[in-house]
C-alpha cells in the first residue's frame, strides 16, 4: 500500500494493520547528529482580559440591548454579531424583567 504519510495517518486510528504498517515503517526517522528527544512551544501570552461592564446609560430595551452587543461583541472576538442574535438575546432579557428581575440579573440569567 502506498499511501503519503499524512493520508496514512489519517486512517491508521481505525484499526486498519496494513495502515497502521504504513505509517509505521514511512514515519520520518531522526538525522544523524540530532539528539533531541522533545521540543517545547510557547502560545501567545494572553492579554489582561477585561471584563464586560453592565453599566448602561439608561436601564430600558435600549441599554440592555448596548450591554448585550458589547458583550456579544467581545464573546465573538472583535465581530459584530448579527441583529437577529441581538434581538433574541433582548427579548431574554425582557423576559425576566416581565419576572420581576433587577436590570443586572436579568442581563446575567437566561
Amino acid at each position: 500500500m502506498n499511501l503519503p504519510p499524512r493520508e496514512a495517518a489519517e486512517f491508521a486510528h481505525r484499526g486498519n494493520p496494513q495502515l497502521l504498517r504504513h505509517v509505521r515503517e514511512n514515519r520520518p526517522r531522526p538525522r544523524a547528529g540530532n539528539l533531541d528527544d522533545w521540543f517545547e512551544i510557547e502560545g501567545p501570552r494572553l492579554r489582561s482580559i477585561a471584563a464586560v461592564s453592565l453599566i448602561a446609560a439608561t436601564q430600558d430595551r435600549a441599554g440592555a440591548r448596548a450591554v448585550i452587543e458589547r458583550f456579544a461583541t467581545r464573546a465573538f472576538r472583535g465581530r459584530a454579531p448579527a441583529s437577529e442574535f441581538l434581538d433574541r438575546l433582548v427579548s431574554l432579557f425582557e423576559s425576566r424583567r416581565s419576572l420581576g428581575d433587577s436590570f443586572a440579573d436579568a442581563l446575567k440569567e437566561p
